[in-house]
């Protein structure tokens, strides 16, 4: 399962809609706060795709420490800008992706789980 996170509700809703028309299983939200909560709740997430403005440097923290305990989930970050310490903080962080905006689906699509059963 995908899990995607956007403050941005029309970039949400444009993700939304092609994964759905793609039939790609994904669960969308529009802060950090409620994907702790899916964590706890367990929810098998496979692909994690957030919007860097989503974030913050705790936030980044806390997908480092997910990706510790989970080596086979995948985060893909979204960014409007190319800052290189910041882009530096993200690699360190273990970030399997980097996607600068503007993208269009091509960019996205090869790097996420397609279908409930596959992982990233």
């Amino acid at each position: 399962m995908n899990l995607v996170i956007y403050k941005n509700g029309i970039e949400l809703d444009a993700i939304s809609n092609i994964f759905n028309r793609q039939k790609i299983a994904s669960i969308y939200i529009s802060d950090f706060q409620q994907m702790e909560e899916l964590v706890l709740d367990e929810i098998e997430i496979n692909c994690i795709i957030i919007d860097y403005e989503t974030t913050k440097k705790r936030n980044i923290n806390i997908l480092k420490k997910m990706k510790v305990s989970n080596p086979n989930l995948k985060v893909i970050v979204i960014v409007s800008f190319t800052d290189d310490k910041v882009l530096r903080r993200l690699a360190d962080a273990c970030i399997d992706k980097i996607i600068i905006k503007p993208f269009s689906m091509h960019d996205l699509l090869p790097h996420i789980s397609k279908h409930k059963e596959i992982k990233c």
